[in-house]
Parts: structure tokens; sequence; C-alpha cells
């Protein structure tokens, strides 16, 4: 499972009124969290004195966790990963403005990618 979201920490962003519209200044979509693994299937197939099964399967996640990590952190820059991540943080964003005191028309939000 993968977490991407954007780094909305002061300082990481910028909100700026063009007059007919609202443009969010933000660094693209990230992993917010550490890929979450589980469910792995697998099969021991010498099992005994030599073989310790917990420590197999420890060090599969283990690798499974590296691997996602590194998937993930390509993964970012994907497309159809960007879009989802900025709908989501433009629907949070109507949402939190239209809720506002004499708030009834929220205008066109921009997300603009920095470095």
């Amino acid at each position: 499972d993968y977490a991407f979201g954007f780094d909305l920490q002061p300082n990481q962003y910028d909100i700026v009124s063009t007059g007919s519209e609202i443009e969010v200044h933000v660094k693209k979509p990230q992993l917010v969290a550490q890929p979450a693994v589980h469910d792995l299937r697998y099969q021991v197939l010498s099992g005994g004195v030599l073989t310790d099964e917990k420590t197999a399967v420890i060090e599969l996640y283990a690798q499974a966790a590296r691997e996602a990590q590194t998937r993930g952190e390509a993964m970012a820059s994907d497309p159809a990963v960007m879009a989802l991540s900025e709908k989501k943080l433009l629907d949070f964003l109507r949402d939190f403005l239209l809720k506002q005191p004499d708030v009834k028309v929220v205008p066109h939000i921009k997300i603009i990618y920095t470095n």
C-alpha cells in the first residue's frame, strides 16, 4: 500500500490569488508514509536445523519493504498518481473554503508545481 500526498508544512507552499482564480504553488506529490507490505505469500522449501523459517520470513518482508520504497518513490512522478493526488488536494481545498463563513462560491483553483 502506498500513500502519496503533498508537503503542506509552513513555508512549503504558497497560495496566490490572481483575481479570477487561486493558485497553489507546491512541490510534486511524494510518499508521505513508508509503503505497507502485507499478505506476502511464501513457502519454505527446506526447513529444519539449517533453515530458520522465522528469520527467512523476516528477511523476505524486509526485502519487500525496500523494494516497495524504491518503487513508491518512482511512482510518485507517475502522471496518474500526480493527477489523483492533485484531485484530492483540490477537493479538500474546495470543501474547506466552502465551509468558511460568508463563502458562497469558490473560484477555480489551480495547482502549480515548483521545484
